[in-house]
């Protein structure tokens, strides 16, 4: 909650005058007060919303169209209000940025200190009648309306520009990955172009491949703590797409979780969903929040205190007009999740996958009261979330924001304009909704201004959470992403063998379904296990040449399915190229 101490008593005496202050760029970075515009206030309603399910926040403004021979109409060439800069340019615009402010005092004195309740720009204007309307954006829709024009590669330490392998490619920078990231960076030397076909990438430090007059030299690994911290990774979104200038980033939150991001390339998507696609991951959220350092709103990496239990404001039954709606709803509930991801940590026979685990937290309270609700994120192969630590921290947060129901009282006061998401509200017990104290959370806010006058709708649930919509929509069910299949494919029915000069062929008749590729161990060892030293091919085929010298040699076979499952090896075979 914003700092409202000073004003509580104020605000409690229910004997205050309330001015609203609306100001736009007029296009030379000077703000005009519409509440007093050629001496009249223009502003006739304004109304703000936020809701924990949506990242940005909203402003609707209604301005007198016409005060006398001056007009607000952007097409009327001939007002003074698109005179203001000493040329022609209409007052109020699409695309400028737009600044609102509230004032309390006394009834009786003017007011002295107008504090800022938004802080946007304008997504459209209404002319067509009077008064005119006007939508806003916080300035997070900055970065919402900011697409990623490339794929660009995230999560690596102080090595400068990064490019992704492609055929004909010319080296401009410095470093690359494959276009299947193997968890390896390649310094690029010599002059030419790549070729045709992407090479065999090493994956020993200092080892080096040649790609037509191209020379790559494998440098490190860029997973683990030898890739980006995941708040650097927001912030270089952030200035490398222009935005920084625009949004400003806050100083680091106290006690962010330490989790790096390994490289992987960013898909060409919103600049405000790719951050926070990440910060989800671990159950934050990015948005823009009020800092009173900078005295504006700040793009800020906010994690909800879902464990606060102190109350930041106290509602008597005198402080809140209604009580709109109280209710309860069971269908989002979710109070065993599960979160199935691939463990770096554990990989599989051919030291390169890794192995699927699972984690599963649940809440015995909840279920008790609901039954027991079942939900499952299916995170892909390529995810960040690749450690169990991680893991339990995104199940943690889903079981924390989805274990209760998702509203349960909805309330309307006097305007109160501190109010901000996940703040924690004690509603004193009024005997006709409850007969004792409820401590809630706001998930949503709706603040309904004019001159004198103003009203706030505060949406609660029972604790703080980071919204519900953005992990329903991360769930596993039909038409959003398929459930994780935990059973692993089977192993090959049959194996049969053929040996020539110099060669073996080995075919195997595959299980009826799921399973996407075949991988062949050999070894000149009896007995072997199947390991990266021995993996000899890997694809979707169902037969394998073996080039060898005269000799036995054994070898064994393991297949794998799409979701990172693997089989039981089968028995061994024996090879005998002549």
């Amino acid at each position: 909650m914003r700092a409202f101490s000073e004003d509580v008593d104020l605000w409690r005496s229910h004997r205050f005058a309330l001015r609203v202050k609306v100001s736009v760029d007029d296009g030379t970075g000077t703000f005009r007060d519409l509440d007093d515009l050629f001496g009249s206030d223009w502003i006739v309603r304004v109304s703000l919303s936020e809701s924990i399910d949506q990242p940005v926040s909203s402003a609707d403004i209604e301005l007198s169209r016409a005060k006398g021979q001056i007009s607000l109409a952007s097409l009327r060439d001939d007002s003074l209000a698109n005179k203001l800069t000493g040329s022609t340019s209409p007052l109020i615009q699409i695309g400028r940025r737009v600044k609102i402010y509230i004032s309390m005092s006394p009834e009786g004195i003017d007011p002295q200190v107008h504090t800022m309740v938004f802080h946007g720009f304008i997504d459209e204007v209404d002319f067509g009648s009077d008064p005119i309307s006007i939508q806003c954006r916080d300035l997070g829709g900055l970065a919402q309306d900011r697409f990623m024009e490339i794929e660009q590669v995230y999560g690596y330490t102080g090595l400068g520009p990064m490019d992704i392998w492609a055929p004909a490619w010319t080296h401009d920078v410095t470093y690359a990955i494959p276009s299947t990231p193997n968890g390896y960076y390649y310094l690029a030397s010599g002059y030419g172009t790549s070729g045709a076909s992407e090479p065999t990438w090493p994956t020993t430090v200092g080892a080096t491949v040649s790609d037509n007059g191209i020379l790559w030299t494998c440098v490190g690994s860029t997973g683990g703590s030898s890739g980006d911290y995941w708040l650097t990774v927001l912030f270089k979104m952030e200035k490398e797409w222009g935005l920084y200038d625009e949004l400003n980033w806050l100083d680091p939150p106290p006690a962010p979780p330490s989790w790096w991001i390994h490289s992987y390339r960013q898909e060409r998507v919103p600049v405000l969903d790719a951050m926070r696609n990440i910060a989800i991951q671990v159950g934050w959220d990015v948005r823009m929040r009020w800092s009173q350092d900078w005295l504006d709103y700040i793009m800020t990496a906010w994690q909800p205190e879902r464990a606060k239990t102190v109350s930041d404001f106290v509602f008597g039954t005198s402080d809140y007009l209604d009580v709109r709606s109280l209710k309860l709803a069971i269908q989002g509930i979710r109070n065993v999740v599960q979160v199935i991801f691939s463990d770096s940590l554990a990989l599989a026979a051919n030291g390169v996958d890794a192995l699927r685990r699972t984690v599963r937290v649940e809440d015995g309270a909840s279920i008790s009261k609901y039954g027991r609700r079942f939900c499952e994120i299916a995170e892909a192969s390529t995810s960040q979330v690749d450690l169990e630590t991680t893991a339990t921290l995104e199940a943690n947060a889903v079981l924390s924001d989805l274990s209760e129901p998702t509203a349960e009282q909805e309330i309307e006061c006097q305007y109160l304009w501190a109010v901000e998401l996940g703040d924690l509200y004690e509603f004193e017990p009024n005997g006709v909704h409850y007969s004792a104290s409820q401590k809630l959370a706001v998930v949503a806010f709706r603040h309904e201004l004019s001159s004198g006058f103003g009203r706030t709708t505060i949406t609660c649930r029972g604790k703080p959470s980071g919204g519900h919509l953005a992990w329903h929509r991360r769930i596993a069910h039909p038409g959003v992403s398929p459930a994780h299949h935990g059973s692993a494919p089977e192993s090959p029915v049959s194996v049969s063998i053929s040996n020539y000069s110099g060669r073996s062929t080995v075919s195997f008749v595959p299980p009826s379904k799921r399973w996407s590729d075949a991988e062949l161990y050999v070894s000149a060892s009896i007995g072997f296990v199947p390991g990266p030293s021995n993996l000899e091919s890997r694809g979707r085929i169902t037969t394998f040449t073996v080039s060898r010298s005269a000799g036995t040699y054994y070898g064994r076979i393991i297949l794998r399915d799409e979701y990172g499952g693997q089989s039981a090896p089968t028995a061994q075979f024996v090879l005998t190229p002549g």
